[in-house]
């Protein structure tokens, strides 16, 4: 039995698959771009592929696959949901406080203990209470009981509410930068702090790209919770079944499709001819993303002896 938000599910989860894969391919690929803010993004591209995979399993016809998919959707979601929220403090922390990126490398590593703890227990909740029931307009499950769906959509949005909060004092303080970066005449140190902000600012997007993905499946859910009798509606299905797995689409073209470097890179790889291939190293580097990362590092290292801030703030 295909129903009628079947299509879009799979329409969604291909893409979302298509867009993780790619940013995962990248990583691996090409050994250059990985910048430490590239790590953040490889690492939930991770999770979204993860997701997207247990969203393509067909368990409207299998029951022991409708008895472990809300589980591992919980799990694996909550994950990505938490990952979100670590990218939007990490930026925070570098636009307002300038932390240098060896104390974030190690926020992050001890991020990755917390979201473990955190999404193990709400997995283990759910298989002690739990009930699995066939999600009505799609293939996959969900859970039945209505107290647990509130308790995992608060964690999921308060993930969402938090990184809001950080976007916008980051985003507020990122404007200000770049009216400050129109003030410098040394037209290579503007040139150079204007990139640095665009990667900054690509950053903050992330999520604010999950919360409009899960935007249309929590006010399906929370219209459920308040009318269990409410009739489908048609359009608020179908949004939800095509957006819920499709994030790493959306990261890919910011962080891949967007940007020319890597965009011609990829392209390159899909030609066996050696002047395609030589377009490569045509491009100049300081025509392309600048290693934002590399900069940093640099700044820190000559900054050393002197007891000045760890990170290139353009004063120098």
């Amino acid at each position: 039995m295909v129903h009628y938000g079947t299509v879009a599910d799979l329409l969604g989860v291909s893409l979302g698959i298509f867009g993780s894969s790619t940013i995962i391919f990248v990583h691996f690929k090409f050994p250059e771009l990985r910048t430490f803010y590239r790590k953040l993004v490889f690492i939930l591209s991770v999770y979204d592929l993860i997701t997207a995979l247990i969203y393509s399993l067909p368990g409207y016809y299998n029951h022991f696959i409708c008895k472990i998919q809300p589980i591992f959707i919980i799990f694996f979601v909550a994950t990505a949901a938490f990952w979100n929220a670590v990218i939007s403090i990490i930026t925070f922390f570098t636009v307002i406080k300038r932390t240098p990126v060896k104390t974030l490398d190690k926020f992050q590593k001890i991020c990755h203990i917390i979201l473990l703890v955190i999404s193990s227990t709400m997995a283990i909740i759910l298989i002690i209470f739990y009930h699995p029931e066939y999600n009505g307009d799609s293939y996959w499950c969900w859970v039945k009981e209505i107290k647990i769906t509130i308790m995992i959509y608060s964690v999921w949005w308060s993930y969402a509410l938090i990184s809001v909060l950080f976007y916008i004092t980051t985003v507020i303080k990122i404007r200000k930068i770049f009216r400050d970066i129109s003030t410098i005449r040394d037209h290579d140190l503007r040139k150079k702090q204007r990139k640095e902000a665009k990667i900054q600012l690509r950053m903050t997007m992330i999520p604010i790209i999950y919360i409009l993905v899960i935007f249309p499946t929590s006010f399906k859910r929370a219209r459920q919770m308040a009318n269990q009798n409410a009739k489908p509606w048609f359009v608020l299905d179908m949004f939800q079944a095509f957006f819920l797995s499709t994030q790493g689409f959306w990261d890919s073209i910011l962080f891949v499709f967007l940007i020319k470097r890597v965009r011609v890179k990829l392209f390159a790889l899909c030609s066996c001819s050696k002047q395609k291939r030589a377009v490569i190293t045509a491009i100049p580097l300081s025509k392309d993303e600048i290693d934002y990362e590399r900069f940093r590092n640099s700044s820190e290292d000559s900054n050393s002896d002197s007891d000045s801030k760890p990170i290139n703030d353009g004063q120098k």
